[in-house]
């Protein structure tokens, strides 16, 4: 099967295209669960600095964390 110039210029623009637009999703991905890392660890620390009531409002912020990872859960 025999492609022309044209026809061969258009399948490399768009594998030029899906490529791109899968490293943004993949780099949209990776700054997520960076940001979330983030709070992850700060949140632990908030939880073994405290005591008392204190911590136990950072372990409901840690867990209403985890719960946003689920799509249908709003806190």
């Amino acid at each position: 099967m025999e492609q022309t110039g044209a026809s061969f210029g258009l399948d490399v623009i768009i594998v030029i295209v899906i490529v791109f637009l899968g490293c943004m999703i993949l780099a949209r991905f990776v700054n997520w669960l960076l940001r979330f890392q983030r709070e992850l660890k700060l949140l632990r620390s908030e939880i073994g600095r405290t005591k008392g009531r204190e911590q136990k409002y950072w372990i409901k912020k840690r867990r209403k964390l985890w719960f946003s990872l689920l799509p249908f859960v709003r806190y």
